[in-house]
This record gives structure tokens, C-alpha cells and sequence, in this order.
């Protein structure tokens, strides 16, 4: 007795399946937190470049690269924040030092 898969029984229904599933687990990754924490990296590297000032400068910036920032304004703590403030600090008291 062989087992046959319903993949290959029905192709389409499998594809169909799995569509859904990479769309639910896109979605799922860039939304709430996890869509705020896919968006932090990002920020940091903006931060460390010493161009900005802030948190809200570096929101800025990252709208000006076209980077949806809804998802860092609803979800960011006061410590990612904070966070960001310290490595815009540490950049642009580094630029200043070259300078």
C-alpha cells in the first residue's frame, strides 16, 4: 500500500493553501510589534549616521526614504525611543568631535 499525498492530488488546492498561509504569515510579521521590530534596524541605522537630532527626526527621515512609520509611532516604548535619542547623541557628538 503506498501513501499518496493530496499535494499531488490536487495541485491547485495545495497552491491555493500555501498562498494563504505566506499571505497569513506576512501579514502576522508586519503588523503590531513584530512589524515594529522588523522596522527598528532600520531606524537605528538612521540614527548612527548622525543626521538627525531624535526620534522624530529620524521618523522623518525614514518617511523620506518611504518607509511607512505607523507602526514605529503606535508601537515604539519609551525605551526604543530613548534608545534611538542615545544613538543620534553618541553619532553627532562623534561628528562633532571630527570636525
Amino acid at each position: 500500500m503506498s501513501v499518496i499525498s493530496w499535494k499531488a492530488l490536487h495541485p491547485e488546492r495545495f497552491a491555493r493553501a500555501k498562498e494563504r498561509q505566506n499571505w497569513r504569515m506576512a501579514r502576522k510579521v508586519a503588523t503590531g510589534r513584530a512589524g515594529k521590530d522588523a522596522l527598528m534596524p532600520k531606524a537605528r541605522a538612521v540614527a548612527t549616521s548622525g543626521a538627525c537630532s531624535g526620534w522624530i527626526q529620524v521618523l522623518n527621515a525614514l518617511e523620506g526614504l518611504g518607509v511607512d512609520t505607523a507602526l514605529l509611532r503606535i508601537w515604539a516604548t519609551v525605551a526604543d525611543k530613548d534608545e534611538i535619542d542615545r544613538l543620534c547623541r553618541r553619532a553627532r557628538s562623534v561628528t562633532a568631535k571630527r570636525r
